[in-house]
């Protein structure tokens, strides 16, 4: 690291559920040098958050602080295997994020392994969105396996997408149980005619770079036309006919 310097450290937990405290007590740390020294901690996260966590320090001795609690020295490893049955696949979370245009009840989507495209892990059928869901953000959150390749596909039924002859509609793809603007594995702008299909995999090594609003992009609030005053018919002046002499 170059001294002085702001970083930032991201925790990511495929399952969810963070490192503390249902299936253990994990904790993280980030120490200046190269020993785990407790008073020269530079960022500390207890474990208690979901499927990710963010901390930014600067690398500078000015920025340490003391964290009671911190390891001393890494801890052995043990090379036997552990008594606890693993699971065949961490399961993770995506967050579809959709704008619907003026007829939310022509747009379906679903979401399917690239691999197989008869195992759908989730649908919304044609006919879930209604009148009340026009112009309006739907999100739905969907259990996939991490680091699996997945096809998001939408489809309007009237072949001119969402977007935007009538309304300006999106589509998100968010990595983890909620949107987050640097989280975002696809962007659909809703000029899809029929049908847009977006291949994405389950893993922060496939987010798209840059940042993205939290939610779809926000539809433009319309310009309200003021009805003028009418104007009044103008007065017409008659000219007299000439007084004979």
């Amino acid at each position: 690291l170059i001294e002085n310097r702001v970083y930032e450290f991201k925790i990511i937990d495929g399952a969810d559920n963070g490192l503390c405290c249902k299936a253990g007590e994990g904790s993280a740390y980030v120490y200046l040098g190269t020993e785990q020294l407790s008073n020269q901690v530079l960022a500390y996260d207890n474990g208690e958050f979901t499927y990710y966590r963010r901390h930014q320090f600067v690398a500078s001795a000015s920025s340490v602080f003391t964290v009671t609690s911190a390891p001393s020295a890494v801890p052995s490893v043990s090379l036997q295997p552990s008594t606890t049955s693993s699971p065949t696949a961490i399961f993770s979370n995506v967050t579809v994020a959709i704008r619907l245009d003026n007829f939310p009840n022509e747009t379906s989507w679903s979401i399917y392994p690239e691999e197989n495209r008869t195992n759908v892990v989730f649908e919304a059928p044609q006919g879930t969105y209604g009148s009340f869901d026009a112009k309006l953000v739907r999100t739905q959150r969907v259990a996939v396996d991490f680091d699996t390749t997945y096809v998001f596909e939408i489809v309007d039924s009237f072949g001119d997408g969402i977007c935007c002859g009538f309304g300006r509609g999106n589509a998100y793809v968010y990595l983890g149980p909620e949107p987050a603007n640097d989280m975002v594995l696809v962007v659909e702008d809703g000029r899809f005619g029929s049908v847009g299909r977006h291949v994405f995999t389950v893993s922060e090594r496939d987010v798209l770079p840059g940042e993205y609003p939290p939610v779809a992009p926000p539809t433009p609030s319309p310009i309200t036309l003021l009805t003028p005053f009418p104007t009044p018919f103008p007065t017409t002046q008659f000219t007299p006919f000439p007084t004979p002499f």
